[in-house]
């Protein structure tokens, strides 16, 4: 096939290639991943001699990573006609979406509520897969240190105050400047009692409101990304068996290689390499959704190296920290009915263990809990006590005495494959960082992902328009290459 994408030729390729597969074909509900690439049926034995040296398999364009922003993508592009395979590097579909099975229930260990849901692509596109939406009610029982229940409205007071200093710290500040949002908003901290009801709240809402919603500490968040503006969940949804019951379905049909580690992505005058755990892979084009903290971290080199524009831009997007356990109970012996419970700690100058709960046993049909951690807690814990810690502090916020049944743990701050939740704007950052990030490198790899969206920020809806935004890019470089 020619160097340069042409419609004649892309037309030619798809007559000679018929139904072949690459790989293998992802059927709904069954396995739907290869550990080893294919090699392409029209591609001939490599000389080792010249540029085609050492490639295993070629495709018109590879999408990196199997979340829902890498599937977006090459569900676009296999609708537009071009051959597109997704490479993965876990064993697994889904990326950041993770369903782990409970007895007969699935639950969601990784991103689990969407947001918005009544103006949701991705929870329209779960109605048209006739998936069971839940809606989340923001029921919350609060309670006090002596593990009594607040009101509903003690915590809007607080809500309210602490949205008052941001929008005081704000104002604040000089025209183009930025700072920490814990250095902005330490006045207001300071002129509390320290050990006061009031200090108290300001904290909890601190933790919960904003560095578990946005993933992120407060001596690393922008002041001007700073806000806390909605309840967590309210109008969200989520979906009954998990949202891999989505990622599933829109991997059906779609070549994907999982267990493939990218070590670099290369840069040539005709398409893009990418360097393997399994071989190396060319394509004419590449869609990069890796995440943020994997960016950062510089575990994928580049060939030429990414501008410095682009890694200035790379530096102000912070990775998000976020711990989530699943446990189930031979009994539900806690005394809940609101949808989700939290606690305030007896001091807010010490290290806070408190989770955000969430009751999920009315539709897994046993007693179940999820918990979340935000990012204080992790910087509080060591890594090896986590998981322990975890079950610990979950049965203390609700009394329960029973050890559970099961007990999964997903710290994403140190996974491998994602280094971080959902990403915020660091200090100085803006949302030009964002679409800085986004712009097609070398007119050859185009990014996608929830970090290089302007919008919806951090949310699956993100990720789900991203991916749809960099297929776009490629069928637009293949109309002008054309």
């Amino acid at each position: 096939m020619s160097a340069a994408w042409t419609r004649r030729s892309l037309l030619l390729h798809a007559v000679a290639t018929g139904a072949s597969v690459l790989g293998c074909h992802v059927p709904r509900r069954a396995s739907h991943t290869a550990p080893h690439p294919a090699t392409s049926p029209d591609v001939g034995p490599t000389d080792a001699r010249g540029p085609d040296a050492g490639v295993t398999s070629r495709y018109e364009v590879i999408v990196l990573g199997a979340g829902i922003a890498g599937l977006r993508a090459a569900e676009c592009l296999r609708d537009a006609g071009l051959r597109a395979c997704v490479i993965e590097a876990r064993d697994r579909i889904g990326g950041r979406i993770e369903s782990v099975r409970l007895g007969d229930a699935r639950v969601d260990l990784g991103a689990s509520h969407i947001e918005n849901a009544p103006y949701s692509a991705v929870a329209a596109r779960l109605r048209g897969i006739r998936a069971n939406l839940l809606p989340s009610d923001s029921s919350l029982l609060l309670l006090n240190e002596s593990r009594r229940s607040l009101s509903r409205a003690r915590r809007a007071v607080w809500k309210q105050r602490f949205d008052d200093a941001c929008a005081r710290a704000l104002r604040s500040l000089a025209e183009g400047h930025d700072c920490s949002a814990a250095e902005g908003m330490a006045a207001w901290f300071q002129s509390m009692s320290a050990h006061s009801a009031e200090a108290r709240g300001a904290h909890w809402h601190q933790r919960m409101h904003v560095e578990l919603t946005r993933s992120v500490l407060m001596d690393r968040l922008s002041l001007r990304a700073l806000r806390s503006d909605h309840e967590p969940y309210a109008m969200a949804m989520q979906v009954q068996g998990g949202l891999a019951t989505l990622t599933e379905s829109m991997a059906t049909g779609l070549e994907v290689l999982t267990q493939h580690v990218v070590r670099a992505i290369m840069c040539a005058h005709d398409g893009v390499r990418i360097e393997s755990s399994h071989g190396i892979l060319q394509a004419k084009a590449l869609v990069c959704t890796v995440p943020i903290g994997v960016l950062r971290a510089g575990h994928i080199r580049f060939e030429p190296a990414l501008e410095p524009s682009r890694m200035e831009a790379i530096s102000r997007i912070e990775p998000g920290a976020r711990a989530v356990q699943v446990a189930s109970y031979a009994e539900r012996s806690w005394r809940m009915r609101e949808q989700f419970a939290s606690a305030i700690e007896p001091r807010p100058d010490v290290p806070d263990v408190t989770p955000w709960l969430e009751d999920l046993s009315h539709w897994t049909g046993t007693p179940t809990l999820r918990a979340q951690w935000h990012s204080s807690w992790l910087t509080s814990v060591a890594l090896a006590e986590r998981s322990e810690e975890a079950t610990r502090a979950m049965g203390q916020v609700l009394s329960i005495s029973d050890r559970p049944r099961e007990r999964p743990f997903r710290d994403w701050s140190v996974d491998p494959f994602a280094l971080g939740a959902r990403s915020a704007l660091g200090v100085g950052g803006t949302l030009g960082d964002r679409e800085r990030l986004a712009q097609p490198f070398e007119n050859k790899v185009f990014f996608a992902g929830e970090a290089t969206s302007m919008s919806a920020e951090g949310s699956l809806d993100a990720a789900y328009a991203s991916g749809q935004r960099a297929a776009d890019e490629v069928l637009a470089h293949v109309r002008r290459a054309g």
